[in-house]
């Protein structure tokens, strides 16, 4: 302002940053239109943050400029037809949240073609097509930087040895900001809450920041960050290997049955069971999964792998089940469950031990400082809610239960839920 209180200053000219410069790529039409809104929305109380900053009321109107929203699939589409990578700063966003196992064939087939990791196509999660599609994309323009919200499930697990080889080695990535795990939710009803990472990702040697969960004022500058959302001083990845290291034991899932649940039952299903078909008994054999081997309790399962057809025959409640098997895994969608069907009194993997065995729970409390492993024996069958190890020694057991493999775990394993803080 002049002394004399006339206007000098267009603060006009100090907002750099219009709606038009905001190009995005959503797949369905009402969510785009909001995407735009929103777009406005933001650069209105932008512009009044502006304005109340130099003490002059600044609003942009007529909107003479618009987002840039395409209405497409984002893994479908080529993104230099939305923006030129060379026109491109920054890319960012929240992409759609879906598990390796419940993706559908379309997701499945996406992830897979832009992973390009063959054979099945890995085990990685829809929003890892994102990244590896982001990364690509910024081959012809290294200055862009990428920031996601992402599921926390690709800085766990074996999604890590899939995923950040890709990013790191095949395009130079490196993880520039992180945000580690904690619970996104959401005020809409019915909308589940999932656990997330915010990763940003660049290739220029800006110092790292890593927030850690709950408290955003606490942060740290490591030399890397690694994958695994902690401080390091290189990006090391454990990678999947098909034996062991060091020739020990290979840990095999329990058994899964594929039965539709029945061959299994509870102490009283079974004791009824066995009240009207007796015969049975000697085929009957205790179950024990993850539930079970932690709180003490046990199942039962009918074993009719090593039954004689004529045995079977004199059998009708059996007979019944082996029937319903049949029909069950008759009616399943895949190759491998439907040719199980023709033989329904095995299991779709059988873990039968006939010595004493080592058992792992594949999923225990995260609360628990050490995972409950322990020995079972014979005529126990772990179903594959547990993991098994054969042959077993004291030495194994004791470096399972360490301390050190507890923390080991903690960072590298994958997890259901998040942690706060590694177990004390």
């Amino acid at each position: 302002l002049h002394h004399t209180g006339t206007q000098l200053l267009d603060v006009s000219g100090l907002s750099k940053v219009d709606v038009h410069q905001f190009h995005g790529i959503e797949k369905d039409q009402f969510p785009a239109h909001i995407a735009e809104i929103s777009l406005w929305m933001t650069d209105h109380l932008m512009n009044r943050e502006l304005g109340a900053k130099y003490g002059i009321a600044y609003a942009r109107i007529p909107l003479e400029k618009s987002p840039n929203i395409v209405c497409a699939d984002a893994l479908d589409i080529d993104w230099e037809d939305v923006i030129p990578a060379t026109q491109c700063s920054y890319i960012l966003g929240n992409p759609p949240y879906g598990g390796s196992k419940v993706m559908d064939k379309q997701q499945r087939q996406q992830v897979r073609r832009i992973a390009n990791l063959g054979g099945t196509g890995g085990t990685l999660d829809y929003v890892a097509a994102w990244c590896i599609k982001a990364a690509r994309y910024t081959e012809t323009n290294h200055a862009i930087r990428i920031g996601f919200v992402a599921t926390n499930s690709i800085t766990q697990g074996e999604q890590v040895g899939q995923l950040w080889p890709i990013l790191l080695d095949n395009y130079g990535l490196r993880i520039q900001f992180a945000y580690r795990s904690f619970k996104w939710g959401s005020e809409a009803p019915g909308v589940a809450h999932v656990h997330v990472v915010i990763i940003g990702l660049g290739r220029d040697d800006t110092q790292c920041r890593l927030f850690h969960t709950g408290d955003q004022s606490l942060e740290e500058n490591p030399r890397v960050i690694s994958p695994y959302m902690v401080g390091a001083r290189n990006a090391h990845i454990v990678l999947e290997a098909s034996s062991p290291l060091n020739g020990l034991q290979k840990m095999v899932f329990g058994s899964q049955t594929l039965d539709g649940g029945n061959y299994i039952f509870t102490d009283s299903e079974r004791d009824e069971f066995l009240q009207a078909e007796p015969g049975a008994k000697p085929y009957m054999r205790p179950y024990i999964g993850a539930k079970e081997y932690i709180n003490g309790k046990r199942r039962w399962i009918l074993t009719l792998q090593e039954i004689e057809p004529s045995t079977l025959r004199t059998l009708s409640q059996v007979t019944k089940r082996v029937d319903a098997v049949r029909m069950f895994r008759s009616k399943s969608k895949r190759r491998t469950t439907l040719k199980l069907a023709e033989t329904p009194t095995s299991y779709g993997i059988t873990v039968i031990p006939d010595r004493p065995f080592l058992v792992v729970p594949r999923v225990s409390s995260e609360r628990r400082k050490y995972i409950p492993i322990g020995y079972l024996e014979p005529p126990i069958i772990p179903s594959e809610a547990t993991m098994v190890i054969q042959d077993a020694g004291l030495g194994l057991f004791g470096l399972l239960t360490s301390r050190m493999h507890m923390v080991w775990l903690y960072y590298v394993g994958g997890r259901l839920e998040v942690h706060t803080q590694p177990p004390a």
